[in-house]
């Protein structure tokens, strides 16, 4: 099934289900099709698709994205780091889910996991920020414009160890990049 086939029926499907607060948990009821899948199993470009229809039907039962279309904001995806622990196969039914965990002036922070008859097949960390025209919306305007009033937990350990990774990575990636022995772009 198409990836945009699947949004709107999530999209679709979250007026008729009940509104969430900005911290309450998203589930998202979905199968693997054929489309989905390489030889037997969903493919790793999919488990993105399922992490992302989670996240559209959290930012929609909210209400982020009635007041992000008013605003002129748009939630853009800054990381995910994935762990998968069991395939998904054809035809299977599972549960995506999304949590908003933590968020700073700069980031929010939402835990999601894939299920599958209760056992956990993927969980990711989705790092994910509001942009409006003048640059990022601080997590207390996004909840000030949804009718909320947030107070950021403290920082968990696992999203601190999270920005610390992410903060090498960047460092790593923006060093120059060795050159082959013929100046051929490849590392020597």
């Amino acid at each position: 099934m198409s990836r945009w086939l699947r949004f709107l029926i999530v999209a679709l499907g979250s007026y008729s289900r009940p509104r969430l607060a900005p911290t309450d948990i998203a589930v998202v009821r979905a199968r693997v099709w054929p489309s989905d899948a390489d030889l037997s199993v969903a493919n790793n470009a999919a488990y993105l698709v399922f992490f992302e229809m989670a996240r559209i039907d959290q930012q929609l039962r909210t209400s982020l994205a009635r007041v992000a279309r008013k605003k002129s904001w748009v939630a853009v995806l800054g990381s995910i780091n994935v762990q998968f622990r069991k395939p998904l196969k054809r035809f299977q039914v599972f549960e995506v889910s999304a949590k908003l965990t933590y968020w700073d002036d700069r980031w929010l922070y939402l835990e999601q996991r894939i299920e599958r008859a209760g056992e956990t097949v993927a969980t990711a960390l989705a790092r994910v920020m509001v942009l409006g025209r003048d640059g990022r919306v601080a997590a207390t305007a996004i909840a000030e414009a949804l009718g909320s009033s947030l107070e950021a937990p403290d920082l968990p350990p696992m999203i601190a160890s999270l920005q610390e990774t992410e903060r090498l990575l960047r460092e790593h990636l923006d060093e120059p990049r060795a050159q082959g022995p013929a100046g051929d772009g490849r590392a020597g």
